[in-house]
């Protein structure tokens, strides 16, 4: 009897904290999901080069800024913005992060996602910032990893 107890004690203990767990996902997914305005903040990074068929990855560590505005979830749209323009993006929300995709003028993509998974510590999401470029004959990738914080 002592032991059923105790495993039914377990059980409820454990549900508790998944639940609790579980809602601050939700709480997290709503405010990512509702977001008007996103300013996010990439400071480490990687950057690979390929030379014909093999590349070098590095280091590529610089801080950056980047955000975004008038994000329209329902239309797929947001605009990307910083001190000289305004750019259109694509915005796309999944069960779990908040993407955004751009074709620069020189016709590169970049990709920013921002997850819906809080930093330890702080109301400021987990987020990806992605650029894959071609210049030439040499084609190059650079990742950074930061966090972005709600505008509005």
């Amino acid at each position: 009897m002592r032991n059923n107890l105790i495993v039914y004690s377990t059980v409820l203990l454990l549900n508790l904290v998944f639940t609790a767990e579980q809602a601050r996902a939700n709480e997290a997914f709503k405010t990512l999901a509702t977001a008007k305005a996103i300013k996010c903040s990439f400071e480490k990074g990687t950057k690979g080069t390929w030379k014909g068929k093999s590349v070098n990855v590095e280091k590529n560590n610089k801080k950056s800024d980047i955000e975004f505005d008038s994000i329209n979830i329902m239309s797929g749209e947001a605009y990307r913005t910083d001190k000289h323009k305004s750019t259109s993006v694509i915005a796309m929300l999944t069960t779990s992060n908040l993407t955004f995709i751009e074709q620069t003028d020189a016709g590169n993509v970049a990709f920013t996602t921002v997850s819906s998974v809080y930093a330890d510590g702080s109301k400021e999401f987990i987020a990806v910032n992605s650029e894959h470029v071609l210049v030439s004959a040499t084609s190059f990738a650079r990742q950074y990893h930061g966090t972005c914080k709600i505008m509005k």
